[in-house]
This record gives C-alpha cells, sequence and structure tokens, in this order.
C-alpha cells in the first residue's frame, strides 16, 4: 500500500469467519508485526481452513468499513481476541451468505468492498492478458431489481474476471447461466454518478455457492438469464 506518498510493503493474515447463520460473517485480521513474517506464518497455521473456534473475549480493529466486504462489517483482531479451538466441529452452513444485491451496487455513491451471489447469465467476452492470463467479461444477475421503478429489467453486474489457468476457467463455465456463485471481495466506486465494480488483485475469488438461497436461485437461472431477460447494468 502507498503511506506517505511512499510504497510500503507488508503483509497480513486475513480470514473468513463464519457463523451458525448463513449471513452473519466477518473478518479475522493479524497484521504484520515488527516485520516477523514467522509469527504471522505461525498464526495462520493455528487458523486452518475449516477448523471451528469458540470466542470468549473479543477484540476488534479499527478498520475502515469501506475496505471490509463481509456482511457483518467488523474485523476481529486474531492476537488479541480469546479463542479456543473445538476439537469436535458442529454443524455450520457449508458457505456465507452475501446480504448485497446486485439491485443494491447500483444505489452506492461511495467506495465499498462486498460479496454478492450471482449467476454468472453471460460470457461477454474472452482474451489473454500480456501475461499470458486468461480473461472474461461476465454479466452477473441474482434476480433483484431496481427498487425505486416497477422495472421488468433485471440489476445485472458486468464484471472483468481473471483466472490463473485455462484450467480455471473451464471450470467456471459450467456453471454459467445454470449456477449461482460467490463473487467475494469486489470493490465498487462511483464517478459520475454510477457506480463501478472491480476485482480487488490477489484478494478477489470465486466459489460455488451452497444453501437454500443457492438452491432458489438455481431454480430461476432459465429465467434471469433466458434470451428474452432484459438487463440493467451497474
Amino acid at each position: 500500500h502507498t503511506f506517505k506518498a511512499k510504497e510500503v510493503v507488508t503483509q497480513k493474515l486475513q480470514l473468513v469467519l463464519q457463523s451458525k447463520i448463513p449471513e452473519q460473517y466477518c473478518l479475522g485480521v493479524a497484521k504484520l508485526k515488527n516485520n516477523d513474517k514467522a509469527e504471522l506464518k505461525k498464526l495462520a497455521d493455528r487458523w486452518q481452513t475449516g477448523s471451528t473456534w469458540s470466542f470468549k473475549d473479543i477484540t476488534l480493529l479499527n478498520e475502515k468499513s469501506a475496505y471490509i466486504h463481509t456482511s457483518c462489517r467488523i474485523a476481529i483482531d486474531l492476537r488479541k481476541s480469546q479463542a479456543q479451538a473445538l476439537l469436535q466441529s458442529t454443524s455450520f452452513p457449508q458457505t456465507p451468505v452475501p446480504t448485497v444485491t446486485i439491485a443494491d451496487v447500483l444505489q452506492l455513491k461511495q467506495m465499498q468492498r462486498f460479496d454478492v451471489m450471482a449467476i454468472a447469465a453471460k460470457i461477454l467476452d474472452e482474451r489473454r492478458g500480456g501475461t499470458g492470463m486468461n480473461i472474461a467479461d461476465v454479466r452477473l444477475v441474482d434476480g433483484s431489481k431496481d427498487n425505486d421503478s416497477n422495472t421488468t429489467e433485471y440489476a445485472s453486474l458486468p464484471l472483468t474476471l481473471f483466472f490463473k489457468d485455462a484450467a480455471e476457467l473451464t471450470s467456471f463455465k459450467k456453471h454459467v447461466g445454470k449456477t449461482p456463485l460467490l463473487f467475494m471481495s469486489l470493490a465498487s466506486s462511483s464517478k459520475d454518478g454510477k457506480a463501478s465494480v472491480t476485482t480487488i488483485k490477489n484478494q478477489s475469488w470465486w466459489q460455488e455457492a451452497a444453501g437454500p438461497k443457492a438452491l432458489a436461485m438455481a431454480e430461476e437461472a432459465s429465467r434471469m438469464c433466458g434470451d428474452d431477460a432484459t438487463f440493467k447494468d451497474v
């Protein structure tokens, strides 16, 4: 990041912490301290993906909400909070369920990171980047509509996605027009009164969605992605 007009290279550990309620999830964060990368790596090894924790006492980091993409816009300090790993996991949702809709994004007037569950209705364009990276422009829909009108147009989100290789792009295409995905840690900014959405390098990702909301969205896929569907783009 840039600090006082100088480029600063640092590291931080950032986790998505899922509660038993799918819509209630937040960030867990630990920033590099005293340039001790070994200590940060040790902390990362402690917080294994899929492990279950009980928090006894929570300390929050003073992070700006605009930079927090999770539905609960808080960041838990992983160093200062007291948490105990549970040996036996209880039932938790398979994936988070974002509460932001594409129609909500249309209304954003300032920078905000967010997650969204949506279906890639169509791949608008494919190309290769200068480094050979696979790039695709897609149109996302989630069934939401502009709240200020009686329009039949679906709110839609054109988004440029970057894939590490052809295999990842092929895997993505299996979901196009069919099943919802989670698009995590996107960034919206406003210019000339219009919202513009991008991915964030090394921080945004997509994954398969799960749960009742995902099933309901999949059932509406043919309606939302059909040739007769009309859209209002972010």
